[in-house]
C-alpha cells in the first residue's frame, strides 16, 4: 500500500513539472512571437514638411503691470486755506504753472511788520551817515576827536548792517509767500484735483496729481533664449488688451482718433539689464508702450496679446510637431524610421513655430500620435494639409 502511494506521488509531481515546463515553453514562444509582430509592426502617423513660411511671432502676457515714469502730486508746502485753483481736470499744465494760491494771513502781517521795520531802521540809518559825513569832514579839520569819529562811523556800519538784516528777513518771508502759489512739478496732465477753493491745506498736502501717460513702462525676467526670440531693441511689436481692462481709473484725455476698444499699441524693448554684452542668462527687460491715444493708464492689465509688426520669412513646423512644452524635440521620419529630433525653436504665432536650427526644408515631421513613440520605430506618414506657404 504505502508502495502505491510513494508512485502515484512521483506520477503527480512529474505531471506537475511537465505541466509547468510546457507553461513556460508556451510563453517564451508567445513572447516571442510578439516581440516578432512589434518589431515588424509599422505605425501609420501623419506628418508634413518644414518648410520656409512667413511669421510674425505672437505670445500673450497673462498678467502685466504698467507704471508711468512721469507721475506725481503737486504738494503744498505751506499751510492755509485756498483762496483759488487755476486748473480743472485733464487740463495740459508746465512745470512751474500754478496749481491754487493759498492764503496766510500770518504772512501778510509779518510783511507789513517788516516793511514798518526796515522803512525806521533806514531812518536811522540815513541818520548816522549824514553823521558821518559832518564828522568826517570835522575831524579832517581836527575839530573833533578821533574817537567821537570812530563812534559815528560804528553807529554807521550798525544802522546799514540792520537795514540788510532786515531786507534779508522780508525776502525770508517773501519766498515762504511764493509758497502760497502751489505750482505743477512736472509737464503733464491734471489727472485728479484732490482740493477745491475754501478748504484748508496742510503743509505737506497733495492738491493735484499730475501726470503724462504718454509713454507706459513695464518689465518682466527673460531667458538669454526667449530674448533672442524677442529680436531685441529693434522689434516692434502691436499690443492689445482686453477690452475690460480699458475702463479708466483717472480722468485722462482720451487721445484724438483713437480706435477704443479695438485700439492696438506699438511696444518696443527700451532697456536690456544686464546688457547683451555681458553674460548672462537671466536679464530684465523693460517694455516701453506708446499711449498717445490715451486709452492706457497705470494698473495692472490681463491676458495682453503682442504680436510682431512685421512678418518674417523662416523655416516653420506646426507646433503640434513638438513633443515637450519647452519645443526643442520632435519626431523626423527618415526612411520609415523615427528619429528624436533636437532643434532650436524661434518665434512663434500659436499655430506655426520658426526652427531657428535642427532641421532642414523638406524634412518631415511627426504631428499626430506622438504619445508612447520612441527613437527607432518604424512608421508610415501621411501628409496633413496645411496652410499654403506665405499665410
Amino acid at each position: 500500500m504505502k508502495r502505491i502511494f510513494m508512485i502515484a506521488v512521483g506520477l503527480l509531481i512529474a505531471i506537475i513539472l511537465v505541466l509547468v515546463g510546457f507553461g513556460a515553453f508556451l510563453n517564451y514562444r508567445d513572447e516571442n512571437n510578439i516581440a516578432r509582430r512589434m518589431s515588424s509592426r509599422v505605425l501609420r502617423l501623419h506628418g508634413v514638411k518644414a518648410e520656409v513660411r512667413e511669421l510674425s511671432g505672437r505670445f500673450v502676457k497673462e498678467s502685466l503691470r504698467l507704471s508711468a515714469e512721469n507721475m506725481t502730486d503737486a504738494v503744498s508746502r505751506m499751510e492755509g486755506t485756498i483762496a483759488e485753483v487755476y486748473v480743472a481736470p485733464n487740463q495740459l499744465v508746465k512745470q512751474g504753472q500754478p496749481i491754487c494760491r493759498i492764503v496766510s494771513e500770518d504772512i501778510e502781517m509779518r510783511l507789513a511788520q517788516a516793511d514798518v521795520n526796515i522803512a525806521r531802521a533806514e531812518a536811522v540809518r540815513v541818520r548816522y551817515e549824514n553823521a558821518y559825513g559832518r564828522y568826517r569832514r570835522l575831524v579832517d579839520m581836527d575839530a573833533v576827536s578821533k574817537e567821537q569819529y570812530d563812534d559815528v562811523v560804528a553807529n554807521y556800519k550798525s544802522a546799514t548792517a540792520e537795514v540788510e538784516m532786515l531786507k534779508i528777513e522780508k525776502q525770508q518771508y517773501e519766498i515762504l509767500k511764493d509758497r502760497l502759489t502751489v505750482t505743477a512739478p512736472i509737464d503733464g496732465e491734471v489727472l485728479m484735483l484732490y482740493k477745491k477753493a475754501g478748504g484748508f491745506l496742510q503743509a505737506g498736502a497733495s492738491v493735484a496729481l499730475i501726470g503724462n501717460f504718454n509713454k507706459l513702462n513695464f518689465k518682466e525676467s527673460v531667458s538669454d533664449a526667449d530674448l533672442q526670440r524677442l529680436g531685441g531693441y529693434n522689434n516692434a511689436w502691436n499690443v492689445r488688451f482686453s477690452k475690460n481692462d480699458l475702463d479708466k481709473i483717472y480722468s485722462g484725455k482720451f487721445g484724438a482718433e483713437n480706435r477704443g476698444y479695438t485700439e492696438s499699441f506699438t511696444a518696443r524693448i527700451k532697456k536690456i539689464d544686464p546688457p547683451l554684452a555681458a553674460e548672462a542668462s537671466l536679464r530684465s527687460v523693460q517694455w516701453e508702450i506708446d499711449n498717445t491715444a490715451g486709452l492706457l493708464e497705470p494698473k495692472r492689465y490681463q491676458n495682453v496679446m503682442f504680436e510682431e509688426k512685421e512678418r518674417r520669412r523662416v523655416l516653420a513646423v506646426p507646433v503640434a510637431a513638438f513633443v515637450n512644452d519647452e519645443r526643442n524635440s520632435v519626431f523626423v521620419h527618415e526612411q520609415d524610421v523615427l528619429k528624436l529630433r533636437t532643434v532650436e525653436s524661434g518665434i512663434m504665432d500659436g499655430k506655426y513655430c520658426e526652427i531657428a536650427g535642427g532641421l532642414e526644408p523638406g524634412e518631415i515631421v511627426v504631428v499626430s500620435g506622438k504619445e508612447g513613440l520612441t527613437d527607432g520605430t518604424k512608421a508610415e506618414v501621411t501628409f496633413e494639409e496645411v496652410e499654403p506657404v506665405g499665410n
